[in-house]
């Protein structure tokens, strides 16, 4: 069952070596490097993001505690931005190595971050193979209750 809720849900793709930094709060921010802006949709704090391994297991879920985003960014921006958000993101240094030429960053922090036993709560749209780094829902499409 479904509710209408202010709070998005997002999916996006983790190597599960980073799970117990993620759910232990030692490293809380997911970097997410392109061209233009993003993340498509848009992201605010209150979401729930799920976080699921390249094979699609859905292993954690945690809420946006705040969205940092950089635009116009030259590659000395980006060495900055890595000294000062490298501590606290997920991922080996291939995050930031990934997309030297990115113009735009966004940084979500997450809180709350815990396992995910039973995915039957996440919301169908988030389900569907995509090779999008990452997918949001609309409201209305998040599941009433609140995995995180």
């Amino acid at each position: 069952m479904t509710s209408p809720t202010t709070d998005r849900a997002h999916m996006t793709e983790i190597d599960p070596a980073d799970l117990p930094t993620l759910i232990s709060g030692h490293r809380s921010a997911l970097v997410i490097l392109t061209d233009r802006p993003g993340p498509e949709g848009g992201t605010s704090a209150g979401d729930l993001v799920y976080l699921r391994t390249v094979s699609g297991q859905i292993v954690a879920a945690g809420r946006v505690d705040r969205v940092d985003e950089f635009a116009d960014l030259t590659s000395h921006d980006l060495r900055l931005l890595r000294e000062t958000h490298g501590a606290r993101t997920i991922g080996t240094g291939s995050v930031w190595s990934s997309k030297p030429d990115a113009r735009f960053a966004t940084v979500v922090w997450l809180k709350s971050v815990r396992p995910v036993v039973n995915a039957s709560g996440v919301p169908a749209g988030l389900l569907a193979p995509t090779r999008h780094a990452w997918q949001s829902v609309a409201p209305a499409e998040s599941p009433s209750s609140r995995a995180a």
